[in-house]
């Protein structure tokens, strides 16, 4: 009873008590179901974490014959899939990610032994690594095949050089069927043309055989300029920097090769680290010996010409799945590139001999998921007392068009219901935090540590201090703050303060554990009183908890604490390598070293610098994570119940009539008829303006009054299929 009782007074004071025993170690997957509206309309990805530096190819994951999207993300070393529906919209599906290997800093699908599947190219050491993709009963998975790629120098072998600053061109440069490769030279001043000459050799094009065939392939040499290279020049000897009268060398480009003038010789399209825009080589030459003849540094010349500092890169997938290349534009350079609006997509009208590039959006797959910028620290925190849980994110950086770097906490507000949350972006500098001089890295958490009985915020700064919003608004009210107390209780842990309340010592007093960058936690204890807390630091390295991977210098913990139903002390630290370390037997070791029950606690990699909190956001006693990450957005997890990403039924065909139609629309469907079925009817902007849940396998909707004529999408869908087809109303 007693301990039962301290429970509740704790969790009343910082919301938070839920049901977690020491043996569940559950798998979880982000939850992608849940609704949250920004900026007026509900996103279609909201959960993918975002993006800083993404990267693309294209893929057919599901064999459905249409064509998905495979996103790398350079600065969070995570892969995001997008599956292709029937409206040609994409969805991401995070279980596809568990398919892919660990990889870093750049990767691109390309199809090397011509099988009709993906296989992956990826930086590792200097050189190029090579999986190769497999369909092993319906689902791909991709086999290690080399850690290097080499080339053949008179009787000695060399690794391929590509750099991981870059992006290369993995493609088939030379037109005899196999890939070749085009990466920048140590000094990034020139072109290196690696001739694939498997097939050359009687190999088949499962081999990868190279020779280095050219030092300054297209006769370009690379400047400190965003004009473009300098044409019509050639190596001298076997290094490069020889060249005469060149002597500005730059560090970083990425290369893409396309032929966009129809003339059987590939063209390229080459990017510059400090640039902002696309350099369009037009390649003269011929398919064995490029000489690029003629650059345009406004590409393209269409509607909007590209424009987006720093450092951007290309990438030509199928992105409408119209059977033809797109281009789509973004940065890679994650730390210090736009983080927002930073992907640039040109759609193709034509074929890929043309390529009639016309721009379509600067936010691709963006404007449809949470991203607030860059190193995101989500918690749950209730802002306006209406018992349900809230989101409130703190930001490091946020750089979009305007060119102005911001800083401040965004708030999604929970509008749904205590079993069924959806969100709402409220404001993205909630408590206008973003007027504080030079700050950044935002971490929120919320807590009572003066006991009014409404909840304040502790807010931990990159300088490794806290600012306190003290709650006057009172309980049961929505939040209202005093002005800010910077360097609150003198607290200073060195860099990137990240912190969280909980009564340790069950003397009802809020204690204070805060993370930072060196990944250690440290304990403050709460030696005042109820209602004028004074923090005394105990320990500096409090548990013995480091979450430094080995050889790391740096951890950035990011902890959070709880207490399960027979009121022991749990802690979850979130890390720089995106693992969330569990600790617990804390209480029989309070001031020495903790034992690690799992090292990554949510079993799924989604992205460097994580943060972890936790709530019951739908009342079902069980625990919902929230997790940030260097990407900017967060995402929710719940534990992944096992069902396999390839046992989906296939899409059911949907009837529809009359067509056209001028009072109602009879849909029809084959489904067994217990199974719960939801239709919509849908405008193509995205308006739904009908639904209905039934288990029957037809339903008449009237048409209403308002409906505008014109062409409408109906939906039918289940819990495991999602079919799409057409109406008019006249």
């Amino acid at each position: 009873m007693v301990a039962s009782l301290r429970c509740n007074i704790s969790c009343w004071l910082i919301g938070i008590c839920f049901l977690c025993t020491k043996a569940s170690f559950a798998q979880f997957m982000p939850d992608t179901d849940i609704p949250v509206y920004q900026y007026g309309s509900i996103l279609d990805n909201p959960m993918t974490g975002g993006f800083s530096s993404a990267q693309f190819s294209d893929i057919d994951i599901n064999s459905d014959g249409m064509m998905d999207i495979f996103a790398f993300d350079r600065g969070a070393w995570t892969t995001s899939i997008f599956i292709r529906q029937a409206d040609q919209s994409l969805k991401y599906e995070p279980g596809y990610s568990k398919h892919f290997p660990a990889m870093q800093y750049w990767a691109l699908l390309r199809d090397y032994n011509g099988d009709g599947i993906q296989d992956i190219f990826t930086y590792n050491g200097g050189s190029t690594a090579v999986y190769t993709g497999k369909i092993v009963d319906g689902s791909y998975t991709f086999e290690f095949f080399k850690s290097e790629l080499i080339y053949t120098d008179g009787p000695a072998t060399v690794a391929v050089y590509t750099s991981s600053a870059d992006i290369p061109s993995i493609d088939d440069i030379d037109g005899d069927g196999d890939l070749d490769i085009l990466s920048f030279s140590v000094s990034n001043a020139t072109i290196r043309f690696y001739h694939n000459i498997s097939i050359e050799s009687g190999f088949d094009l499962d081999s990868l055989n190279f020779t280095l065939d050219d030092l300054c392939w297209g006769e370009l040499f690379e400047e400190a300029t965003c004009d473009g290279a300098t044409m019509f020049v050639a190596c001298k000897g076997g290094d490069d920097a020889e060249i005469a009268g060149i002597t500005n060398l730059h560090i970083g480009s990425t290369i893409s090769t396309f032929d966009r003038d129809g003339d059987g010789d590939k063209d390229a399209l080459i990017g510059d680290n400090l640039c902002n825009n696309m350099v369009y080589f037009r390649n003269g030459g011929t398919s064995d010996y490029a000489q690029m003849v003629y650059r345009d540094s406004e590409f393209p010349h269409t509607t909007l010409s590209f424009n987006m500092p720093v450092f951007p890169s290309s990438f030509f997938v199928d992105a409408d799945n119209d059977g033809d290349k797109d281009v789509l534009l973004s940065t890679n350079e994650h730390l210090i590139g736009q983080n927002i609006q930073q992907l640039w997509l040109y759609e193709n009208q034509n074929t890929n001999d043309t390529f009639d590039l016309v721009f379509a959006t600067d936010t691709f797959l963006v404007s449809e998921t949470i991203d607030a910028g860059l190193y995101s620290k989500a918690i749950f925190f209730d802002y306006n007392a209406d018992g349900f849980q809230d989101i409130l994110v703190g930001v490091g950086s946020t750089l979009g068009n305007d060119d102005l770097v911001k800083h401040g906490m965004w708030l999604y507000e929970n509008t749904g219901s205590l079993t069924n949350p959806a969100f709402t972006l409220i404001t993205t500098d909630y408590a206008g935090l973003g007027d504080l001089p030079s700050s950044s890295q935002f971490a929120p958490a919320p807590g009572d540590p003066d006991n009014d009985g409404d909840i304040d915020l502790a807010v931990g700064i990159n300088d490794g201090t806290i600012c306190y919003l003290e709650n006057t608004a009172g309980p049961g009210n929505v939040a209202a703050y005093a002005t800010p107390v910077c360097v609150w209780n003198g607290i200073a842990v060195g860099q990137l303060a990240s912190p969280c309340f909980i009564d340790i010592d069950l003397d009802n007093k809020l204690d204070l554990v805060v993370g930072e960058l060196n990944g250690n936690l440290n304990y403050f204890r709460n030696t005042g009183t109820l209602t004028s807390p004074v923090y005394t630091l105990q320990s500096d390295i409090w548990g013995g908890v480091d979450v430094r991977e080995p050889l790391t210098v740096t951890g950035y913990s990011s902890p959070f604490m709880y207490r399960n139903e027979n009121d022991s002390l749990y802690l979850l630290v979130g890390s720089q390598s995106g693992k969330v370390h569990g600790y617990n037997e804390i209480e029989e070791a309070l001031m020495g070293e903790f034992y690690e029950f799992n090292e990554n606690y949510l079993g799924y990699y989604h992205g460097t610098y994580a943060s972890i909190w936790g709530a019951d956001i739908t009342g079902d006693g069980k625990m919902e994570w929230l997790s940030g990450n260097f990407r900017g957005g967060f995402q929710i997890f719940t534990p992944d119940n096992g069902t396999s990403i390839t046992d989906a039924k296939p899409a059911p065909p949907v009837y529809i009539a009359p067509v056209p139609a001028d009072n109602y629309i009879d849909v029809s469907w084959n489904l067994p008829e217990s199974e719960d079925v939801v239709v919509e009817c849908i405008t193509l902007t995205g308006a739904i303006v009908f639904s209905a849940t039934t288990n029957a396998s037809t339903i008449r909707i009237d048409i209403a009054d308002n409906w505008a004529p014109g062409m409408y999408l109906i939906r039918v869908r289940t819990a495991n299929t999602n079919s799409i087809g057409k109406c008019i109303i006249r």
